[in-house]
């Protein structure tokens, strides 16, 4: 395990109520000084990370609630049938996921912060009104999102001799497009 073996930092096996599922391992990773600082920019300012792991899976969390949070999202896997048991020569899946979108874009923000994005953007007046709309997407994401209706599951699958694909986007996303696109026709389209 990546913490194993490291000066300051423990890692042990736990158990999480409610999570009993005899092919998911939960550790507990308790982080030194030093790591608590670094993660603390990311993470926010925790000094556990709790980890579970199966056969073919990795969930993490952190913070107040992360117990809740970890068998909340371990939970849902295992029904979608994420840990359904099929092998890889098996699985008509190449690609399946589940991404919330505002912790995501939250993380993005504090690793690569939005304080430039007031400034004057220089370049092209292309690229200028490439900002422009990507600020504009981004407030309405912001106002309509939260952890809950922000989510967009995917899908590839074998077909044939073909890929087909599905998605599911939350009503979040949706609403956000809708007031983005309601925006621009109003803006740009007489």
């Amino acid at each position: 395990l990546w913490a194993a073996g490291r000066s300051g930092r423990s890692v042990k096996t736990v158990s999480v109520d409610g999570l009993e599922n005899p092919d998911v391992h939960v550790f507990r990773v308790t982080l030194s000084e030093k790591e608590r600082a670094d993660v603390a920019k990311v993470l926010g300012a925790h000094d556990t990370i709790l980890i579970a792991t199966a056969k073919e899976a990795v969930w993490y969390a952190a913070g107040r609630d992360a117990e809740s949070a970890l068998k909340a999202i371990v939970q849902a896997s295992v029904a979608d049938g994420e840990n359904d048991g099929e092998t890889e020569e098996e699985s008509p899946d190449i690609v399946r996921g589940l991404v919330s979108v505002k912790p995501w874009l939250q993380l993005r923000d504090k690793l690569f912060p939005r304080s430039n994005e007031d400034s004057a953007v220089a370049g092209t007046p292309e690229e200028r009104q490439r900002q422009v709309l990507l600020k504009s997407l981004r407030k309405h994401v912001d106002e309509s999102l939260t952890n809950e209706n922000g989510r967009v599951r995917f899908r590839l699958r074998r077909d044939g001799n073909g890929v087909s694909g599905e998605s599911t986007v939350g009503i979040g996303l949706l609403r956000a497009l809708g007031k983005f696109i309601t925006q621009y026709a109003a803006e740009n389209l007489q």
